[in-house]
């Protein structure tokens, strides 16, 4: 994998992790600020999930591609 390759998948990390993020903090402050319902807390929980997982998937690629160090 050349540099040009890796820039862009590290932006592609970037911009997932990011728009992932942005999910979970307005999942999260529809439960601060208005009345929930167990809907509320399912989409809260499934952002969180998704989160999660889409950083431990990209920590391991970035590990696979030896673009950074395993923690």
């Amino acid at each position: 994998m050349n540099a040009a390759e890796r820039e862009i998948l590290y932006q592609y990390f970037v911009s997932q992790r990011t728009r992932l993020e942005d999910e979970f903090e307005f999942c999260q402050s529809r439960l601060r600020y208005r009345r929930t319902d167990s809907v509320d807390c399912l989409e809260y929980m499934i952002a969180k999930e998704r989160l999660n997982a889409f950083i431990e998937f990209s920590d391991d690629v970035q590990h696979l591609l030896k673009m950074v160090e395993k923690k």
